[in-house]
């Protein structure tokens, strides 16, 4: 019963705000699992285990700026190439 309570509190939370913020928020759950892992279950934290949070988080930080590698890619091969036609 907590687990469906919860995702019910999830679900309207995310509905109150943009999909980029939910996205954000909801990556760095591995972040909170991994603090609370310590003190409550006595589990230290590796260096894999916090590199592989630092990633998703990383990732979903990337996605929620609107921005991507490729945006860069398509502004330099058009200043670069204009109007050529293949």
């Amino acid at each position: 019963m907590p687990g469906a309570l919860a995702d019910v509190f999830q679900q309207r939370a995310q509905s109150a705000i943009h999909a980029a913020e939910a996205s954000i928020v909801l990556s760095s759950e591995p972040i909170w699992a991994a603090l609370l892992a310590a003190p409550v279950l006595g589990e230290g934290l590796t260096a894999r285990v916090g590199g592989g949070g630092a990633l998703i988080f990383a990732g979903a930080a990337l996605a929620a700026s609107g921005s991507s590698p490729g945006d860069e890619a398509a502004a330099f091969l058009d200043a670069a190439f204009g109007d050529v036609q293949v």
